[in-house]
């Protein structure tokens, strides 16, 4: 958990919300955009992008 919690610390700050926003505190795609000020097709496409980044960081592929 602290090398998620480190990785996720490591994000930039739209990056790290949209993550949080949808997957943590499970905000729908609406309220994650409009939080980040953002459209949902971005954060939804971002966040793709964002969850291999973070997979990389956390299991070192």
């Amino acid at each position: 958990m602290n090398r998620l919690n480190r990785s996720l610390e490591a994000l930039n700050k739209t990056d790290h919300a949209i993550i949080c926003n949808k997957y943590i505190k499970e905000m729908s795609w609406k309220m994650t955009a409009s939080c980040v000020n953002c459209s949902e097709g971005y954060c939804r496409k971002h966040s793709e992008k964002v969850l291999e980044i973070l997979a990389g960081m956390v299991f070192g592929t």
